[in-house]
């Protein structure tokens, strides 16, 4: 599939946790909401957490439930005895 979304000229670099953060600002501030506020779950909590990092003026607050933190890639099934890893890149620390 990357292949036929390259050629009709998608740019795929644009898809990543920070890329995906300034477009929920973009529509925030399209919107002319003062300021929002998050509630996320696993994985979406990274998204929150980069939001309060690069938009904190725009954020009221967050509310992060089973919270899956930076660089904690491993995921264990506890009932199949098999590892997992999510395929994702590091998040950067904040300012």
């Amino acid at each position: 599939m990357p292949k036929r979304l390259t050629r009709r000229g998608v740019d795929l670099t644009g898809y990543n946790s920070v890329e995906r953060v300034d477009d929920m600002e973009a529509a925030r501030s399209a919107l002319g909401y003062r300021s929002i506020s998050l509630i996320s779950e696993s994985a979406g909590t990274r998204t929150a957490m980069i939001y309060s990092w690069r938009h904190p003026q725009s954020l009221n607050r967050s509310v992060m439930l089973a919270v899956n933190p930076p660089h904690h890639y491993l995921y264990r099934r506890a009932h199949h005895g098999c590892a997992d890893r999510a395929v994702l890149g590091p998040v950067r620390a904040g300012p």
